[in-house]
């Protein structure tokens, strides 16, 4: 099965969104704020836009 190199682009720009997953999941004194949620939301949106351009229409939601 072939594979898309493209993909290795994201890896770094997709390592800090693990913070959200660990470190911001429980409310406390590591809480994000505006400018960081605001980062990582364009992240995952051009994340997003990335994949998706890459899958056939009809699995596209």
């Amino acid at each position: 099965m072939a594979t898309d190199d493209a993909f290795e682009t994201l890896r770094d720009m997709a390592e800090p969104l693990t913070l959200y997953a660990v470190a911001f999941r429980y409310p406390g004194p590591a809480e994000p704020s505006r400018e960081e949620v605001g980062e990582a939301l364009r992240v995952v949106k051009e994340i997003w836009d990335f994949v998706t351009a890459r899958l056939p229409d009809e699995v596209v939601p």
